[in-house]
């Protein structure tokens, strides 16, 4: 992956379409105002993404295991926060 790019927020207005282009084709670029940085344009990874997904439902369901609400059933919990 190319190198980060920091540029201000006036830059990256004023040359959106160049750095749109530089972020589809793989680099990450900070955007900042008055020098401190407040946003990152990064291209999107489906696949990253769906992995991060894979691993925080693995992670829920290793959560899940062994724990039991003490006779709760989800009826009456789904009740309960309806009230």
């Amino acid at each position: 992956m190319p190198p980060t790019m920091t540029v201000g927020v006036y830059e990256a207005k004023t040359h959106f379409s160049e750095y749109a282009e530089r972020a589809a084709h793989g680099e990450e670029i900070i955007i900042t105002r008055h020098g401190v940085p407040f946003f990152r344009w990064a291209p999107v990874n489906p696949q990253r993404d769906q992995k991060a997904v894979d691993a925080a439902i693995d992670d829920l369901l290793a959560f899940n295991k062994g724990r039991r609400l003490k006779g709760v059933t989800v009826k009456q919990l789904r009740e309960e926060g309806r009230r």
